[in-house]
């Protein structure tokens, strides 16, 4: 496909992620997405031959994309119709053969019925507002040594009233840090992103993980407050606890 013949598809759809498609060619979405430096931090293999990998919330697809060239068979699932995003025009730019299923994160294993070494799932959790049942999810589609690959808002230094005002208070960062499992929930009146439901500190998401049979292996914190919005993320890796039964309290 030639440069110009590029640039016409890329411009004939709406993109979210802003990543170099082609070299020296970049969609042009608001969220920069540099999959390749994603994979080096969460230590991918650059050798992915014969594993399975699963993306959730894939969008325009610059995860799963980079997953397939490492030469893993690829399944991306969205909510998102792929024609309505970048993510078919993607596709078909690369020549990939990366399969989408559209449908929600909580039916995934129903409709996926297939385990996966590693499992995406980047930038969600925190939009959805059953991220327990999510993780469940995820856990039923791991092989058992299988990875999941998480990354989200995390209550760091920086939260609002029920109001949308900033907190000022001394102690947000002692709670962020703190053992005691807590949440900020926000019934779409969060400011700097309305459409988050919660912002866990990292207890309570070590938590949601446990609740599902996750243990986290590795995390890390990301913290910019000069940002606008400000920044507070984790991002790390998990795996199914071995031999682990877990209860589903159903009330």
């Amino acid at each position: 496909m030639d440069i110009a013949a590029i640039h016409r598809k890329i411009n004939a759809v709406q993109w979210f992620h802003r990543f170099e498609i082609v070299p020296g060619i970049f969609t042009p979405g608001k969220q920069s997405t540099n999959a390749k430096e994603s994979f080096s931090h969460f230590q991918i293999p650059q050798d992915l031959t014969g594993k399975e990998v699963l993306e959730i919330g894939t969008m325009d697809g610059p995860i799963a994309f980079e997953a397939e060239a490492r030469g893993a068979t690829v399944t991306a699932l969205d909510i998102q119709d792929p024609s309505r995003t970048g993510f078919n025009v993607a596709k078909e730019i690369l020549g990939a053969n990366v399969t989408y299923i559209q449908g929600s994160v909580y039916d995934a294993a129903k409709l996926l019925r297939k385990n996966f070494d590693y499992v995406f799932f980047l930038g969600v959790f925190y939009h959805l507002k059953h991220p327990v049942m999510a993780f469940e999810e995820i856990a039923k589609l791991l092989k058992a040594d299988g990875m999941l690959v998480f990354e989200g808002e995390c209550l760091r230094f920086y939260c609002e009233d029920e109001t949308g005002t900033k907190v000022e208070n001394e102690h947000i960062t002692e709670l962020a840090n703190s053992n005691i499992p807590l949440t900020m929930f926000y019934a779409n009146t969060f400011k700097a992103d309305d459409s988050n439901w919660f912002i866990p500190n990292f207890a309570c998401l070590k938590g949601w993980l446990a609740a599902a049979g996750l243990e986290i292996e590795r995390h890390s914190f990301n913290e910019v407050p000069e940002s606008d919005p400000p920044l507070q993320r984790v991002s790390g890796v998990a795996r199914r606890v071995a031999g682990l039964k877990v209860e589903h309290r159903v009330l």
